[in-house]
């Protein structure tokens, strides 16, 4: 998904970083938000197994 981001080798065989692009960064941005706001919420009620097995039924 972010290969801009990713180690490329170049012909000498040292690894070179490429820039990310605008999109990447903001990708990024989002995902840094969600796991803010994941982590600042309180744990709802937990779903009793039973109800998680009709659902997998279906």
């Amino acid at each position: 998904m972010f290969a801009e981001a990713a180690l490329v080798s170049n012909f000498n065989g040292m690894p070179e970083k490429k820039s990310l692009t605008g999109a990447s960064t903001n990708l990024k941005k989002l995902l840094k938000t969600i796991k803010k706001i994941f982590k600042n919420s309180k744990p709802s009620k937990e779903i009793p197994i039973s109800n998680i097995n009709l659902l997998v039924q279906y």
